[in-house]
């Protein structure tokens, strides 16, 4: 019973639970294999190689390096049909195929035609597959007779994505745009705002895509019509992307959207439009920093793969809530005192601005500052400024953070102050109130501390 009545006691005092953070787990298995692609369902992770494919059940691994023939192969790309078998995208416009409980087989190989490539996107529909290629090839064929044909193409550059529409294209992704066939007409048509899409998925009636605009910036765009236009993801939380690229994403099921960048994951709920970071500059445990492809498994499971660094497994625990470091506030002059450290928490700040976001109140509050520091003459004060933590940009917070706090100095030197007694520090976003939460919980990280110092 008291050490129950202690810990409540420390929580109400200002400290809180520090809950565990995510558990990274390298699986040296697939060190130096050369990750192509990760592919999950129903709880089970595929992950194509150059050295085959591998699976993964829980904590079973499975691996298959040769075909029935004997033959090593190399799998950049893999999809499933209805009936459970797995379809593989090779590396010489080849592909394989693993029904359950058999062995590998090559079971298709384009002629002397077509450029061999390696197949890096491939898609099932109800009788086709379709097969792009890293130069630019275009196939399908039927999966009974493997009969095939090539849709004409000029680009020579990788074909990422497909989404089909029954047995035919209605979407493909390419590094030179998203193209788009509305009904079934012989001519793509280009969509402009886009200069390269790297992936593209559905989800009930919404179509989603990854990819970087003509302004050179990654973005996330979405509609749920493709005819009536896409729309971008807002994901402010994100800052500037134009050199942080996005790579793939995935959808957890609690409407959150994760993204593999060249910089490590990013988890965006989009209902409290909440960031979290898992990267090497967050997490010095985390041993990859460039994550290529993405398998989130359940809420607490999630897979990381790049070509060069291989696999990691992220156990989440909880949802890693951080330090809560709770300030009194400063309401009354009553409220200050010698060496206490105060929140001005009717002092807020317009999001990526020094602008109060109440005028009003925040000279109230700095009116009891300066009617104190009038009456006790020989106090110096410290004023600390603080930023949201949601944009991984420390350089950029810590600017905007010293701009807050000089803003609230200014306001006490033209009210008589002498800037000799104040000290304005900057934190940026290393110390927030809430680290990464609601809305609500963000305008309060935006705000200025107090530190009173008697002589």
């Amino acid at each position: 019973m008291t050490r129950v009545s202690f810990v409540v006691l420390a929580f109400l005092i200002g400290f809180s639970a520090f809950a565990q953070g995510p558990k990274f787990q390298k699986i040296t298995e697939f060190d130096n294999s050369g990750v192509n692609t990760v592919f999950h369902r129903s709880g089970k992770l595929l992950v194509g190689t150059d050295k085959g494919l591998a699976s993964i059940m829980g904590e079973d691994l499975e691996w298959w390096t040769t075909t029935e023939t004997g033959a090593p192969f190399a799998v950049h790309s893999i999809c499933t049909d209805a009936t459970g078998t797995i379809w593989m995208g090779g590396d010489s416009s080849n592909v394989l195929m693993l029904p359950a409980r058999a062995m590998v087989s090559e079971v298709f190989v384009a002629d002397s035609t077509v450029i061999p490539q390696a197949v890096i996107e491939l898609e099932t529909g109800t009788q086709k597959l379709w097969m792009g290629g890293d130069q630019g090839m275009i196939l399908n064929a039927f999966r009974n007779t493997m009969e095939w044909e090539q849709v004409e193409t000029v680009y020579d550059g990788n074909v990422n994505s497909f989404l089909l529409r029954g047995d035919e294209l209605e979407l493909v992704g390419r590094d030179n745009g998203l193209f788009y066939n509305k009904r079934n007409e012989e001519k793509w048509r280009l969509f402009k705002e886009m200069e390269a899409c790297y992936q593209i998925k559905k989800t009930g009636k919404t179509y989603w895509l990854i990819g970087r605009n003509e302004k050179k910036r990654y973005i996330v765009l979405k509609t749920d019509d493709i005819k009536l236009g896409w729309d971008e993801l807002n994901i402010a939380c994100i800052g500037n992307l134009n050199r942080n690229k996005i790579n793939d994403f995935a959808f957890d099921k609690n409407n959150r959207i994760w993204l593999a960048t060249n910089n490590g994951l990013i988890r965006y709920d989009m209902n409290e439009e909440d960031c979290r970071f898992y990267t090497k500059k967050k997490f010095g445990d985390m041993p990859m920093k460039k994550v290529e492809h993405i398998a989130v498994m359940n809420d607490s499971v999630i897979y990381a793969a790049s070509k060069e660094q291989g696999l990691v497994r992220i156990t989440l625990q909880g949802d890693e809530k951080e330090d809560l470091a709770l300030r009194k506030n400063l309401n009354s002059i009553d409220d200050i005192k010698c060496n206490d450290t105060l929140s001005l928490n009717k002092i807020l700040f317009q999001t990526s601005s020094s602008e109060f976001l109440d005028g009003i109140a925040a000279k109230e509050t700095l009116g009891l500052i300066v009617t104190y520091l009038e009456a006790h003459p020989n106090d110096e004060i410290e004023l600390y400024g603080h930023t949201d933590n949601l944009i991984d940009n420390k350089e950029y917070l810590l600017e905007l953070s010293q701009q807050r706090v000089d803003r609230v100095k200014k306001f006490l030197t033209a009210n008589g102050i002498k800037k000799s007694r104040i000290a304005a520090i900057a934190f940026g976003g290393e110390k927030p109130l809430f680290k990464g939460g609601t809305k609500e919980e963000r305008k309060k990280n935006r705000r200025v501390e107090v530190l009173v110092k008697c002589n």
